[in-house]
């Protein structure tokens, strides 16, 4: 069944820029008004209003004794159309759409085009998928128009429609296209109409209902061979699907609350809607993640930035809830924060690594969780851990890091070196030809030799691996210059 819901965003250029409710804000294009939100369209503002008449009228009306308030440069804000903006905006939309979808596309620039006869089933039908996404995308700041038809055409026409015949796929479509305007075949980009609909309004044929019950011979010798094809694929049953969505190695999104947060639990409910956005996204992209980053956002102003860190890329919610509550118990949150921003740009693909499922582990708390909540509260630099790197001398393979990098090869081929290994060589006395370290030693393997720093100081030594009396393996050397022996780690 082919099925596509057309998501049209008729204030993108406005809620691309501004998320103001209180004070008018006005969209300018060309010195044309383009797009006002509800405190301008209260005052007068209408789209097509030159910047001109838009600027005088809001001055008159805010001058005016029921308003009580005088006209200042702050009253009124004029803001020049921004392309990029709308475009990074969609960008963030197809991103959203994905976790509802893998099949969508942007549409005439400011619509997406989800197909979802291939994903009724999961989710049980359409009505409460509706309903979902309308509330995540106002919850997002944006306001859309919706359109439910057969193909993305009639889909995006019915987004023009009321409610009820936009949705209602199960009505015979003419119907449900009978009361719209033919002006909108104008907006359609793909279709050059505008002679096409002059001619029709010079017969009196206004709306789809009159422009349908034309028979297609009499149409085409009018207006031409043109209009019959895009009625065509109009009423089309089927509409082809592009090729899926593939999308961006990063994740950006961000949630308004329409109101001045007061302290961190105000915020907890749109970090959890964040964080299961980013969950869904990582998992349907098969990637994780070891930093994110919150923006608290102002509705004027500069946003204030918080860096969260994991010790483990992973892409569990509820670790990187518990790290962002713990970050935010030391932030003072400024009184004018009304929206919130999350953003992944470091997405890494997952390590590989399984547990057993009857491993012991599973039950108990991993270590990088402890570690990343001491972080948390403490500091980054608050817990170091080993790490190594690739060095020919073991002294100089491990180090102390915040940031753990994975182990290198050079380690795993020498698996019979300890990892740990003593700030200093400890002294092994030799007597009789036996060797005596906290008691007797016993050489099981060896020598493996290893020369270094010929250009400076030269290193050379015979590396064994020995046991003590009570079984305990060490590992100690021989240096080849002065013939002493040195523990210099404690195998497991």
């Amino acid at each position: 069944m082919s099925l596509w819901l057309c998501i049209r965003f008729p204030q993108l250029p406005l809620e691309s820029l501004s998320k103001e409710h209180e004070r008018p804000v006005v969209i300018i294009d060309r010195q044309r008004v383009i797009a006002a939100n509800d405190a301008a369209f209260s005052k007068g503002i209408r789209t097509g209003q030159s910047h001109q008449t838009a600027s005088a009228l809001l001055e008159r009306r805010l001058s005016e004794p029921a308003f009580n308030i005088p006209l200042i440069n702050n009253s009124v804000q004029f803001i020049e159309r921004d392309n990029q903006a709308e475009q990074a905006a969609i960008e963030r939309l197809q991103s959203w759409a994905y976790s509802v979808t893998p099949t969508l596309e942007l549409w005439h620039n400011d619509c997406l085009q989800l197909e979802l006869g291939s994903c009724l089933t999961l989710y049980r039908g359409i009505d409460d998928l509706l309903t979902r996404i309308e509330q995540d995308l106002i919850y997002r700041g944006y306001y859309p128009r919706f359109g439910v038809a057969s193909n993305r055409r009639a889909a995006w026409l019915l987004s023009y429609s009321d409610s009820q015949h936009a949705l209602d796929y199960h009505q015979p479509l003419d119907s449900r296209l009978a009361a719209l305007p033919i002006d909108l075949i104008k907006e359609d980009p793909h279709y050059k109409a505008a002679r096409v609909i002059d001619n029709l309004h010079k017969v009196g044929i206004q709306t789809f209902s009159a422009l349908l019950q034309l028979p297609s011979n009499t149409l085409g010798r009018r207006c031409g061979k043109g209009i019959i094809d895009w009625l065509k694929a109009v009423r089309s049953e089927h509409d082809d699907a592009r090729r899926d969505f593939i999308p961006p190695a990063e994740f950006n999104d961000t949630v308004w609350f329409g109101f001045a947060i007061r302290n961190n639990v105000e915020l907890q409910p749109a970090i959890k809607r964040l964080l299961d956005s980013l969950h869904h996204y990582l998992v349907n992209i098969q990637r994780v993640c070891d930093v994110i980053e919150w923006h608290l956002l102002p509705v004027r102003g500069e946003a204030l930035p918080l860096r969260v860190l994991s010790s483990e890329a992973h892409r569990s919610a509820q670790r990187w809830s518990e790290l962002s509550l713990l970050q935010l118990e030391r932030l003072t949150i400024p009184e004018d924060i009304e929206g919130l921003g999350l953003y992944v740009n470091d997405l890494q693909e997952p390590s590989g690594q399984a547990d057993d499922l009857f491993s012991e582990r599973l039950a108990t708390e991993p270590l990088h969780n402890i570690v990343d909540r001491i972080r948390s509260r403490l500091g980054l630099q608050a817990v170091n851990q080993l790490a190594l790197r690739d060095a020919h001398l073991p002294e100089d393979s491990l180090y102390a890091s915040y940031s753990v990098p994975d182990v290198s090869p050079f380690y795993n081929q020498h698996a019979q070196r300890p990892f740990w290994l003593m700030a200093e060589p400890q002294p092994a006395r030799q007597q009789q030809g036996k060797l005596y370290w906290n008691g007797s030693l016993e050489l099981l393997h060896g020598p493996e030799r290893i020369e270094d720093n010929w250009w400076q100081q030269p290193v050379s030594r015979d590396y064994y691996i020995a046991q003590q009396e009570n079984g305990q393996p060490l590992w100690l050397y021989q240096d080849r210059h002065t013939r002493l022996w040195y523990v210099h780690g404690i195998l497991p």
